[in-house]
């Protein structure tokens, strides 16, 4: 996997990958709750302040880990990737569930990504302590875990 650079240090694709599951571990531990506007009156001025939706929040980051794992995904992966896709849009697309339930049952799917997403990782040993990046590896090593 690539490493990334900026000018202070050199971050590798595996860091990133270990940032954003550390993100949405964090986006758990707090309460999950709707989107809504909060006012307050200050200075005699009415001041409204977006309180954003930590579900909305939670599916995103999942999709977006996902997204960063999708060249790597081995064959299990590929296997229950795409029905998980489709029980998430038919939720989204499903007329007769209300705002609200439809997001509580699209954070259930996305648990369940969450959860592949995790066994995958664990699949390839990817979490292991020993660093390494596509650079360490050969061709035929890169490809081998590409086609898993």
């Amino acid at each position: 996997m690539t490493d990334w650079y900026n000018e202070k240090n050199k971050t590798s694709f595996r860091d990133v990958v270990i940032s954003h599951i550390k993100k949405v571990l964090e986006i758990t531990t707090i309460e999950f709750r709707g989107g809504y506007v909060s006012e307050k009156i200050k200075d005699g001025m009415v001041e409204r302040t977006y309180v954003p939706n930590t579900r909305k929040i939670y599916i995103q980051a999942i999709q977006s880990l996902s997204d960063v794992l999708l060249p790597y995904f081995d064959k299990d992966m590929k296997g229950v990737y795409p029905k998980i896709i489709e029980d998430y849009d038919s939720i989204q697309n499903d007329k007769d569930i209300s705002g609200k339930d439809k997001i509580k049952k699209q954070v259930l799917v996305m648990r369940k990504l969450f959860q592949e997403l995790n066994m995958l990782l664990n699949r390839k040993d990817y979490l292991k302590t020993a660093d390494y990046s596509e650079s360490d590896l050969d061709d035929d090593e890169l490809e081998a875990l590409r086609s898993e």
